[in-house]
């Protein structure tokens, strides 16, 4: 639970990064980095990227975003963990489900210290490797179905988390308390 009297900086890091299922991780990158810039923009804030490496066919291999505005680390603090994507890929020659992961960290940037601003370009390769490794979240593509495994509640339509209405998700995991998966 959040403690109405500490104050969780405005200003955040969310990195993606490409997991298992070869293209179709990248593909997976891509499709929740955009759902987190949707967020964003639904919220006013402001958002850049700070690093990123894209596939020749523009696919996110991962990505780095620098997100500032009123409450963002609250609201997305939670997103550390395996993201896990279940699809039939269009290239698929049978029906097959294949999965693919992306591991998103969620990283506070904290409030400048004796007036000297807080760099938000550097970002702790031990916390990459020491993010949780957990399974956090299922996005099942061909039963419009998100599926978040701390809190063990199913959402739909994934249309809707996937346009950056993240909301009820959000809302959830922070009724539920303290996920510090």
């Amino acid at each position: 639970m959040i403690d109405n009297n500490s104050v969780l900086p405005e200003t955040m890091r969310l990195i993606l990064q490409s997991g298992v299922g070869g293209c179709g991780a990248e593909r997976a990158t891509t499709i929740l980095a955009q759902m987190y810039q949707r967020y964003a923009v639904r919220h006013h804030w402001g958002l850049i990227i700070l690093d990123s490496l894209s596939t020749p066919q523009g696919e996110y291999q991962y990505v780095v975003f620098v997100i500032q505005g009123e409450r963002a680390y609250e609201r997305l603090r939670y997103e550390t963990g395996i993201h896990r994507m279940q699809e039939i890929p269009p290239f698929a020659t049978r029906s097959r489900m294949h999965t693919s992961t992306v591991l998103v960290i969620s990283q506070n940037i904290p409030a400048p210290e004796h007036g000297i601003p807080a760099s938000p370009f550097r970002v702790s390769t031990g916390q990459l490797f020491d993010a949780p490794k957990t399974k956090i979240r299922t996005y099942n593509v061909p039963q419009e179905r998100l599926t978040d495994h701390r809190i063990y509640r199913s959402f739909t339509p994934l249309d809707q988390f996937l346009a950056g209405d993240l909301e009820p998700l959000l809302d959830a995991l922070a009724d539920a308390g303290d996920m510090t998966s």
